[in-house]
């Protein structure tokens, strides 16, 4: 079935964990300064750099097209330094000639990538799985580890979702769920989060389906503190289902 078919291929080069290429602007010591009265002027090596870069990933490629990944996890916290560094990179680059160098899409690539008829890529009908990135580690314990962790977020987010039809139709308040808890002598359990009774839950199972929660890769008394988010904030849900059916 062609469109069961998937496109796939690994990034060339380190940075940034493996999700990126070697270059980065997430801090302020890298630049590309272009004032050539400037001390620092090193647009020369920079463009040699890339040029050089992308003919080595060339020799490893099956076309003339690369993607180019750029930054990774809590990047891009400075946008303007590092799109002003990449729009000089890109200017600097393609005026050398060598390589050709523009912002681009996942799609534009695949497309790109594609469109030559006569490339023929390996074609793999295995399970890729399991996938080891170093001698002993590897990419296969998040489908079975942590089970009751798994559950708890399945539970938590069908819950998550009849609070919210309920409170969007009923218009119950957080006020009015907290004063159902205090005058049932129960202590409210989790700091306020939000306006709406179901901000708390929401929040709490977003923590916990990132892909380094859910997935069993942290530690226990970090998973104990996601399940303990999601316990407290699951009875002030429930308070206000309870609330909303009266």
């Amino acid at each position: 079935n062609p469109e069961a078919i998937m496109f796939a291929g690994n990034l060339y080069g380190q940075g940034s964990g493996g999700y990126a290429t070697w270059f980065s602007f997430d801090g302020t010591e890298d630049q590309v300064q272009d004032d050539p009265k400037m001390k620092d002027y090193n647009v020369d090596q920079w463009v040699d750099k890339v040029v050089q870069d992308a003919l080595d990933q060339y020799h490893h490629s099956l076309t003339e097209h690369q993607i180019w990944a750029a930054g990774g996890d809590f990047n891009y916290q400075n946008s303007d330094h590092w799109f002003n560094n990449l729009d000089k990179l890109i200017h600097y680059v393609n005026l050398n000639g060598t390589v050709n160098l523009f912002y681009s899409t996942p799609t534009i690539y695949t497309d790109s990538k594609l469109q030559n008829p006569n490339t023929n890529y390996q074609l793999r009908t295995d399970d890729i799985m399991p996938l080891a990135d170093d001698a002993h580690d590897y990419w296969t314990g998040f489908y079975t580890s942590r089970p009751a962790l798994k559950r708890q977020v399945r539970k938590s987010t069908n819950l998550l979702a009849t609070a919210r039809l309920l409170e969007a139709y009923t218009n119950i308040t957080l006020d009015q769920v907290e004063n159902i808890l205090k005058n049932t002598g129960q202590q409210r359990p989790a700091p306020r989060v939000g306006d709406g009774f179901t901000d708390g839950l929401e929040g709490a199972v977003s923590l916990a389906t990132h892909h380094d929660a859910m997935s069993g890769t942290e530690r226990q008394s970090v998973t104990d503190d996601y399940e303990l988010r999601m316990a407290e904030q699951a009875i002030v849900a429930e308070t206000g289902i309870s609330l909303a059916i009266k």
